[in-house]
């Protein structure tokens, strides 16, 4: 057994309203096989004080998991919490190992290498504070000895696929799965089937699972005709077609693994641009979420339960005849025994069909649950949402575009609408306000619920035709930031999953060659001229803005690294990995600016269909100044007499850094309350004077910052001298500043002042570009020679990010001004 550690030692205070940042990370070495143990010890406390020292203190310390942007997230677990109202650091320790019960260890089981093992400090409600001063991560494990080889199997190209598919005619193949019983072997046969003929299909939509987790099948070429082979695939759609076979008769069913021959590039292309007819022209789709465990599949039976209740389409109990998992539970006996007791009932009786349920839960159900909330509905369905499917990308077109699904959870099979239905349920706020402190747990991801109320009843709409009832789609672009926290082993899929639910590329035939599913793209070059098709078909430079939504480039810092993750060109191209709520954190999504006035892209720089040079983007525009100093801003002026284009910067400062912690962006799950563009400035001043509580959370966040350690004032710029007509800006020493929070307030070559994202630098440019609403910042990286005879220096740069620049955001820069002078600018 080998083992890799991690400590650090500094002290840290945080406040609910800080940014959610780990203290410490551990990566796990690539020669893990299997984690044994997980040790942790922490010194912390809280503030020290509190009303009574009785009960649990709001501040802990959670361990999560980074995982690469191709693995299914776990659980968020909360690993101490301190001692409530004393002043004493107290040392914590603990230990996960096989000997530890449920959650636990099946947290440990699921670590991989490359995952990031994090302790995230936590505080919660106003005057709480959390205070860490060291910390260590151990984790003993067994190293990798050799690595697993899949049995070697025939080729399939050879047998399987040896007739490649007719693509004009929208020709498939189809999997016949022979009956069979619970321990026989798989039996399969391949035959071709066209789209839109005689002869019905259904469709399974999984999880691939780990490859090197595979089992046998026997398949036969066409209809049980020739020579059947043995062949590989993986555990997880063995362990579907297992369960998913009749006794007594064949089973039609399309599985990309096996109907789509993966080693063909232009097959895939091909049969990815079908995927929507597909699953629309199936009978049925077969959702397999795995053989589960205890947990999930005591979920499913929630779920079951607690839709019935509301709808009210079985008797349940012995009444219930319905296919699939039993409705244990009889509705009339829990509105019965309310009525009784004339208690307030839960929103849609879910504690109380959770409560029933209770009494059936064996100990390991009890133990897998686990988590902060102890045996509570909440942390059961997080055991159900998060199984890996939720968040795979295209199971989104697999189940929204059916006919009628079925999920099946090992033995449980319940109706899709009916997951659907209970999860919208619980992310309602009629739930969520059922109790003061409910943290927030993993369900389905949020592009579920939009596209479904967005498109309902998808497969039978006609995109052409917009005046359908639920036929309006969303832009593609917007489907396609909700979709970020979805996961797919090939980025280019990302992008591929999504276009049949964007309103300009729903028409799988109309879609421009740019934007075309082709696996023979590399995935920079995919996400490259998605952005430029954008820029073109948008005439805006909007989406420019969105790469904020990538780890390590949002406005604000959510990591211990100072200079943070290495930034991967081309830098202005969209990413397949990060946050919604990040990207839509941003000057471009949350305010009106017209910095750029009615200019549009130059389209004769981006030609897609003779770029030579595809990771490069060039766009015109002017060079406002270069930064010269980036700082903090001492807020000690009376609001209420500043400029009004000061009051944009405050509310930037509101909106985006947000001090008061109103739109919980950046440490916890954002619920933004969107406020119009014109009271924003009043809104700021309301926040800070005259709401007493926008001012107390904002002056509690201050204190937990200096009022408990000694530390020297910080050095920033005054307020007032920003609004003074002479003697330029002035400098002091402070202690109104959120330590948490990098500088964001900058000082230009020219005088220029304004905010900007935490990872701008002394160097970068300001510019304003053709198209553009807000200004963006350049970071000089090169200079290369271009052409023959009338060769010339081309400067290339990098792109960091958007800008708010005072005094230029309203179009004030370009008045008046010569187009003919702009520069071409190179971005990398």
């Amino acid at each position: 057994m080998k083992e890799s550690s991690v400590e650090r030692h500094g002290l840290v205070q945080v406040h609910q309203n800080c940014p959610k940042r780990p203290y410490l990370e551990l990566v796990l070495p690539e020669d893990v096989h299997s984690v044994k143990y997980v040790a942790f010890a922490v010194s912390s406390r809280d503030q020290g004080w509190c009303d009574s020292n009785e009960g649990a203190s709001f501040t802990s310390v959670d361990v999560s998991a980074r995982r690469p942007p191709n693995r299914t997230d776990l659980r968020i677990m909360t690993l101490f919490e301190n001692h409530r109202g004393v002043p004493r650091f107290h040392d914590h320790t603990a230990r996960w190992d096989e000997s530890t019960p449920g959650a636990k260890w099946k947290w440990i089981e699921s670590l991989q290498p490359g995952d990031v093992v994090q302790l995230v400090p936590r505080a919660t409600y106003q005057g709480w504070v959390n205070f860490i001063r060291t910390a260590r991560i151990t984790i003993g494990y067994q190293p990798i000895t050799e690595r697993p080889l899949l049995r070697n199997t025939p080729s399939m190209e050879k047998h399987i696929y040896a007739r490649s598919l007719n693509s004009s005619e929208k020709e498939i193949r189809l999997l016949d799965l022979q009956p069979g019983e619970a321990g026989d072997p798989v039996v399969c046969s391949i035959r071709f089937h066209t789209l839109g003929s005689k002869g019905g299909f259904e469709a399974l939509s999984y999880c691939w699972g780990n490859a090197n987790d595979s089992s046998e099948l026997i398949l036969y070429p066409s209809e049980m005709n020739g020579p059947s082979e043995v062949y590989s695939t993986t555990g997880s759609v063995f362990m579907a077609l297992r369960q998913l076979r009749y006794r007594d008769r064949p089973r039609s069913i399309w599985i990309d693994q096996l109907c789509i021959n993966q080693n063909d590039i232009e097959e895939r292309a091909q049969q990815v641009n079908m995927m929507t007819e597909i699953y629309s022209n199936a009978s049925a789709v077969n959702i397999w979420l795995g053989d589960g465990d205890l947990s999930t599949e005591a979920g499913m039976r929630v779920v079951r339960d607690i839709h019935n209740f509301s709808v009210r389409v079985c008797k349940g109990g012995d009444a219930c005849t319905c296919f699939g998992t039993c409705h244990t539970i009889i509705p009339t006996n829990i509105s019965d025994s309310i009525d009784q007791t004339r208690a307030p009932i839960s929103f849609r009786g879910m504690y109380e069909i959770f409560a029933a349920h209770q009494s059936r839960f064996v100990t390991g159900v009890r133990e897998l649950i686990g988590g902060h909330l102890g045996l509570h509905l909440s942390e059961l369905m997080s055991c159900l949402f998060m199984n890996p499917w939720f968040r795979r990308i295209w199971v989104l077109q697999e189940a929204l575009r059916a006919r009628t699904a079925l999920v099946y959870c090992g033995p449980e099979i319940i109706s899709w609408n009916e997951l659907l239905d209970v999860n919208m349920w619980l992310n309602s706020t009629d739930y969520r306000f059922q109790e003061t402190f409910l943290p927030a747990h993993p369900m389905m991801p949020s592009i579920w619920t939009s596209l479904r109320m967005q498109q309902s009843n998808l497969a039978s709409l006609d995109p052409r035709d917009s005046s359908q009832e639920g036929g309006h789609h969303l832009g593609i672009l917007d489907v396609f930031l909700d979709g970020l926290e979805l996961k797919a082993t090939d980025p280019r899929d990302k992008l591929f999953a999504l276009l049949p639910f964007g309103r300009e590329t729903c028409i799988a035939d109309e879609l421009p060659l740019a934007i075309r599913p082709s696996y023979s793209k590399s995935s920079k070059r995919v996400l490259a001229d998605f952005t430029k098709w954008w820029i073109c078909k948008n005439k805006s430079l909007a989406i420019l803005s969105y790469t904020h939504g990538q780890p390590g480039r949002a406005w604000i810092r959510l990591h211990d690294d100072p200079f943070g993750p290495p930034t991967s060109r081309p830098t202005w191209a969209i990413g397949s990995d990060g946050n919604a709520a990040w990207a839509k954190t941003t000057l471009n999504t949350l305010f009106q600016f017209t910095a750029s006035n009615a200019t549009i892209p130059d389209p004769s720089l981006i030609d897609l269909d003779t770029d030579s040079d595809p990771e490069t983007l060039k766009l015109a525009g002017f060079n406002l100044a270069t930064i010269t100093e980036m700082t903090y801003i001492a807020l000690n002026h009376d609001l209420r007499e500043i400029s009004e284009p000061l009051k944009d910067l405050l509310a930037v400062w509101d909106q985006i850094i947000d001090p008061c912690g109103h739109y919980k962006v950046w440490n916890s799950k954002p619920e933004r309350a969107r406020e119009n563009r014109d009271d924003l400035p009043v809104a700021v001043e309301r926040r800070l004077l005259d709401d007493p509580r926008g001012l107390g959370e904002f002056l509690d966040h201050l204190k937990a910052h200096w009022a408990y350690v000694r530390r020297p004032h910080l050095p920033a710029i005054c307020l007032a001298s920003l609004l003074a007509t002479e003697g330029g800006v002035k400098r002091c020493e402070t202690n109104k500043i959120l330590t948490c929070l990098d500088p964001f307030f900058f000082l230009a070559s020219n005088g220029l002042v304004g905010l900007c994202p935490w990872a701008a630098r002394n160097g970068d440019i300001i510019v304003i570009l053709h198209g553009g609403n807000v200004p963006f910042l350049l970071r000089p990286v090169s200079s290369e020679v271009e052409g023959g005879n009338s060769s010339k220096e081309v400067k290339r740069f990098e792109f960091v990010g958007e800008y708010f620049v005072s005094g230029v955001m309203h179009g004030e820069y370009l008045k008046g001004r010569n187009y003919s002078e702009s520069e071409i600018f190179t971005l990398v």
